[in-house]
């Protein structure tokens, strides 16, 4: 999966949703899009086996910006501030803390 120069503003409703949620790629890259606003999670990966996320903005989700969960990714260049959740609002990956 390859995402590039799009705007992921206002997806979902709850906290549980996702703007961005990929599941079982062996692959997925993206580049200077913005993940803003969103209820939920800004990106939510889930066995992904490469993952490259590059020059992004990431802000103001509302149950993270970035959750990697059994998934390998390689983060540069993105600017990740204002996301708000119980444990870990900008990036964690799962099991960090607990």
């Amino acid at each position: 999966m390859v995402v590039s120069d799009t705007l992921f503003s206002g997806n979902g409703t709850a906290t549980s949703d996702y703007a961005l949620y990929a599941t079982g790629a062996s692959t997925v890259t993206v580049t200077g899009s913005t993940f803003q606003n969103n209820p939920g999670y800004g990106i939510y990966l889930n066995g992904v086996d490469t993952a490259t996320l590059a020059d992004n903005m990431i802000r103001a989700n509302g149950n993270g910006g970035v959750y990697l969960n059994n998934s390998d990714a390689t983060l540069t260049g993105n600017v990740i501030r204002e996301n708000y959740a119980a444990n870990g609002g900008g990036r964690q990956p799962a099991g960090a803390g607990q």
